[in-house]
């Protein structure tokens, strides 16, 4: 079968906003479908296509100032915004010469990522343990009370980013099943990603 995975890195990711405000773009409703169910189609007369089991990643860089000016309305009230995880990054120290891994330090790092990558192809559902779906249960009653103030639109899927990133950090750890440290581990980056969004929003 094919190979349906997709990366894409889009370092102006306004260009992309400016795109689903023009009359007849789907782009908006694509990337809803990809994210939902990895299930697309295009119903032209002419050339009609579909991709079952797509798997779409997102990387967009955009400045604050921009991701206001075009993220309209209607993306963050219809999902879109949503689906993706904003994460405010800021440059930490200066680097006047750059900066870089060793080749040692970064053939540690690719050897790892390969035998994760082995690793996850092999396992199917992931679970969690006892530990994990105490905590679990305890936070996921905080995620299911969402009002419709804009910082809760753009974190409504706090349920479903939290499980998919504790299933990304037990896969990467080589484990068949989400442990405490996994979903912690997620949790921590999430509570980030809703700070990210609060102060993107002037909120905080």
């Amino acid at each position: 079968e094919q190979d349906k995975r997709l990366l894409c890195v889009e370092s102006e990711f306004a260009s992309v906003l400016k795109n689903t405000l023009r009359d007849g773009n789907i782009l908006s409703t694509v990337c809803r479908q990809a994210w939902d169910m990895g299930t697309l189609e295009t119903k032209t007369k002419n050339s009609p296509a579909r991709a079952r089991r797509a798997h779409i990643s997102i990387i967009g860089h955009i400045t604050r100032e921009e991701l206001l000016r075009y993220l309209t309305e209607t993306e963050q009230a219809n999902g879109f915004a949503n689906r993706f995880i904003f994460l405010c990054v800021k440059r930490s120290k200066l680097l006047p010469w750059g900066g870089s891994l060793s080749e040692e330090d970064k053939c540690a790092l690719v050897s790892r990522l390969r035998e994760a990558v082995a690793f996850a192809r092999q396992q199917d559902e992931i679970g969690m343990d006892e530990e994990a779906a105490r905590l679990w249960e305890v936070v996921y009653e905080s995620f299911s009370e969402r009002g419709q103030e804009l910082d809760d639109r753009l974190t409504a899927r706090a349920e479903a980013q939290v499980r998919r990133l504790a299933c990304l950090y037990a896969l990467l750890n080589c484990s068949p099943v989400v442990r405490l440290e996994h979903l912690r581990a997620a949790l921590a980056l999430w509570n980030y990603a809703e700070d990210s969004v609060r102060y993107i929003l002037g909120a905080g």
